[in-house]
């Protein structure tokens, strides 16, 4: 078909997506609601959103959910497009097979700008080489369903596993979508196993970790206790320490205290007589201890004087 300026031509449908559009979210929306007005609301579930997006949805997350994403580009002037899209993409058999197994997402080229929006998109997400193979359909070799598919864990190791471009069949399109699918799946068994292993590992390394950190607590713990010991023993040392050293003060001062009794008691005694002196008495004493003791007074001193002594 030739180009058509679609402002002009009342009869024609309206643009599958506008020209100037700048969020992918609203022109796809926009995709979505002209080709359902065309070909009716049984088709592949669109992912709305930028491609990037779309790649996370089929990409990321648990190995087991991921899947391959199939990218249909759609140029309104392409003479394939109406077939294709009536008789291959809303056949049961792919619409099926697609919500099944994969992720879909559209973008329509009939805009040279929009066009330079999906080579920046690629671009950003596969590399120059893969917006090079994009870049080489013009709107005679279209529609075409890329199919997206991943070897590693990562949106590194993306790969463009099918490129299947107009004129192309319901059986070719399916044979080459369950090939994707099916190898796939062998990709993802393995990046499950691997997802598996890792997880253990992480698992066995965290417990590890915290077998780890718990013994670092009790030890922190038993220092504490210890320290905490070693200062109540050194507190209870110095308060013992100081009780003692208390009780010599005290002591010293009740000996001093009693020295200086005596003394000043033994100034008030007399002398004591000689043993000769016939006027002399002797008085003796038990102390406490069981000890005796003797002394001589003068007969003219009182008992006053002998309780001194």
């Amino acid at each position: 078909l030739p180009d058509v300026d679609y402002a002009s031509d009342s009869h024609r449908p309206k643009p599958p997506m506008p020209e100037n559009v700048d969020d992918p979210t609203e022109a796809l929306m926009s995709f979505m609601s002209e080709f359902e007005n065309r070909f009716g609301p049984e088709h592949p579930d669109f992912f709305l959103g930028p491609l990037q997006d779309a790649l996370k949805e089929a990409f990321t997350g648990p190995a087991k959910n991921r899947r391959p994403l199939v990218i249909y580009v759609h140029h309104d002037h392409s003479v394939f497009s109406n077939i294709f899209c009536s008789t291959v993409l809303c056949d049961d058999t792919v619409v099926s097979f697609i919500r099944e197994n994969c992720v879909f997402w559209a973008w329509d080229v009939t805009f040279d700008t929009n066009k330079a929006r999906l080579l920046t998109q690629v671009s950003q997400m596969f590399g120059s080489v893969a917006a090079d193979s994009f870049r080489i359909y013009d709107e005679k070799r279209l529609p075409v369903l890329y199919v997206v598919s991943q070897t590693g864990n990562s949106l590194s190791s993306l790969e463009i596993s099918a490129a299947l471009n107009a004129p192309i069949g319901l059986d070719e399109v399916m044979g080459n979508l369950f090939s994707v699918v099916e190898n796939f799946q062998e990709t993802k068994q393995r990046l499950t196993q691997e997802e598996t292993e890792r997880d253990t590992r992480e698992r066995v390394k965290a417990e590890q970790d915290a077998a780890y950190q718990e013994s670092l607590r009790l030890d922190r713990e038993k220092e504490e206790d210890r320290v905490r010991a070693e200062q109540e023993a050194q507190i209870q040392e110095a308060i013992e320490a100081s009780k003692r050293e208390a009780e010599e003060v005290e002591a010293k001062e009740a000996a001093d205290k009693r020295e200086k009794e005596e003394k000043a008691m033994a100034n008030h005694l007399p002398d004591e007589p000689d043993a000769s002196d016939p006027n002399a008495y002797v008085v003796g004493m038990r102390l406490p201890g069981g000890e005796r003791m003797m002394r001589r007074f003068h007969s003219s001193e009182t008992l006053q004087v002998c309780k001194n002594d």
